[in-house]
């Protein structure tokens, strides 16, 4: 008997036949992503709880068999569920989706990492909660707890997720569990409600990293606000750019606009959220792209950026107060400025009919996506965009993994200015030009120095050649990015092998690190460890 099959009798023997595939056709699922991968799963197993995680890790050090840890699986254009590298057992997370603890009073909640963005959203529903979780762009049955190790983001208040998070629980590739923070007091008051516990900060080795199996977290929540509304403008060219990028970033620092509560899209990305690809007869690509953007709603076909703001307010006064410092702030400075209030949005939806034809939007659907069904207020979106290239109809079950939609996200971080922008734009549209491919990217205001952008190459797996087209427009956008400064903040499991920090010594730090933590080298081998930089 291999290795490889008593680590698999071993499984079996911990959580049960039925919860270790081994069939390969339901293997395939977890080898498939939006892009080309080769990588290999033997096997999968799905733990239900903590303690048997920690079986699972000690099988695989017994064994010596790498594994994977994925959460839900919803990591879309940056690998889905496929491991690093080839031959590791995925730990599937999936079934450990319990919400362990709730307080509306003090504003947490205690997750498992199988419990998703939805999930919570309707569980605070149910509860009639006045608190929200801020929602992610992405595909809503994402983890949260996935998400917040990979540091990403949300829109709106306490939108950057690993900043407003504590108390892991997490299994140490040698099965020990520890626990973070003032979690590691038994009777803390505070165990939920504080960053920092006593002593060295561990939550941070836990991120983007392979040092544990994360298995339980709390998140801080944010309070639904007594008035809400949103601003969208219209961005024309680099001189209102610029006179925009000033006052937002003015606006952020004086609170006005609360961090990750402003983003800005290309209209690209705008149109790609929207709808889908408008082929011409026979499925060919537009002769240009202006030709593409004759197929925007009428009101946006001269704008080049769009805005949108998400505006929280304690009384009807501070929110009079604060549409007119916005307004003060982007008149004469932007195209199409305006703000939608309660007010605004009823009398959009009684008068959708006119509206529609003068715009060439469904205005029903803008209205209830932008204020009373907001992402900006925590409500789980249906995200289509994967499919922008497909030339088939968006199915009710979105899975682009199944059904070959060619996505790649680039994630990096760059100065909240306007050179910075304008610098970024003009590499990502002349290299996604340079591939046939639409130049989609958007920014994130996470404080009020800095920005992130994200980066996208959507594109039809089914057609011949376009993987390895995505695949070169993907490593050319990457090489001049980072060569003009724009760090990368994220990265895919096609470019762990790739991309590392310049300096040696944090490389040796790290490498030093995994081995004291994971002598066996079992979990997840090459995942943010940049093995290929380690000296021998």
């Amino acid at each position: 008997m291999s290795q490889l099959e008593a680590a698999t009798s071993a499984f079996k023997a911990l959580v049960g036949s039925d919860y270790v595939i081994t069939q390969a056709c339901a293997l395939a699922a977890y080898e498939t992503a939006t892009f080309y991968t080769d990588q290999r799963v033997p096997v999968v197993v799905l733990p239900a709880s903590t303690e048997e995680v920690r079986g699972v890790v000690h099988i695989a050090n017994r064994y010596k068999i790498p594994i994977y840890p994925v959460s839900r699986g919803c990591n879309w254009g940056l690998g889905s569920r496929v491991p690093v590298s080839t031959d590791n057992c995925i730990v599937d997370l999936k079934r450990m989706n319990a919400i362990v603890d709730f307080d509306e009073q003090l504003g947490y909640i205690t997750v498992e990492p199988g419990v998703s963005f939805r999930q919570v959203a309707e569980f605070l529903q149910n509860e009639n909660s006045k608190l929200f979780l801020a929602m992610i762009g992405g595909p809503a049955d994402s983890s949260l707890i996935g998400n917040a190790l990979e540091r990403g983001d949300a829109v709106g208040p306490l939108g950057e997720k690993a900043k407003y998070c504590c108390g892991i629980e997490a299994v140490l590739p040698t099965g020990e569990v520890i626990n973070s923070g003032n979690e590691a007091f038994d009777n803390s008051l505070t165990r939920r409600l504080s960053k920092y516990g006593l002593g060295p900060d561990l939550d941070a080795l836990f991120y983007q990293s392979n040092f544990a199996i994360v298995t339980r977290m709390t998140f801080w929540l944010a309070q639904k606000p007594e008035h809400f509304q949103v601003a969208v403008f219209g961005v024309r060219n680099k001189e209102e750019l610029h006179r925009v990028t000033v006052s937002m970033r003015r606006l952020q620092q004086q609170g006005v606009i609360k961090e990750a509560s402003y983003v800005l899209w290309n209209i690209y990305r705008f149109f790609s959220a929207q709808f889908q690809y408008p082929w011409d007869e026979g499925g060919k690509l537009k002769s240009s792209p202006d030709k593409l953007l004759e197929h925007l709603p009428r009101v946006w076909r001269d704008i080049r950026w769009i805005g949108i703001v998400g505006l929280y307010s304690a009384s009807a006064a501070h929110a009079r107060a604060d549409k007119k410092m916005v307004l003060k702030a982007l008149k004469g400075k932007t195209s199409r400025l305006f703000v939608i209030d309660l007010l605004k949005a009823r009398f959009a939806h009684a008068l959708a009919g006119p509206l529609n034809k003068i715009t060439g939007m469904n205005i029903t659907n803008a209205i209830n996506t932008l204020y009373f069904n907001s992402v900006f207020l925590g409500h789980p979106q249906r995200v289509t965009a994967m499919y922008w290239r497909k030339r088939m109809a968006i199915p009710s079950d979105l899975d682009p993994n199944r059904d070959g939609c060619g996505l790649y996200w680039i994630c990096v971080s760059l100065p909240f200015d306007c050179a910075s922008i304008t610098r970024l734009a003009e590499i990502v549209e002349e290299g996604s030009l340079r591939h046939n491919l639409e130049p989609q990217y958007m920014f994130w205001a996470a404080n009020p120095w800095s920005l992130k952008s994200f980066i996208i190459i959507m594109y039809d797996r089914e057609i011949d050649g376009e993987d390895q087209n995505a695949f070169n427009c993907y490593n050319l956008l990457c090489a001049q990015l980072h060569h003009a400064g724009f760090t990368p903040n994220r990265l895919g499991i096609q470019s762990m092998k790739s991309v590392a920090p310049d300096q040696q010594p944090y490389i040796d730090f790290i490498q030093r690190m995994k081995r004291l933590l994971d002598p066996n080298d079992i979990l997840a081998p090459g995942r943010y460890d940049f093995r290929h930089r380690w000296r021998l």
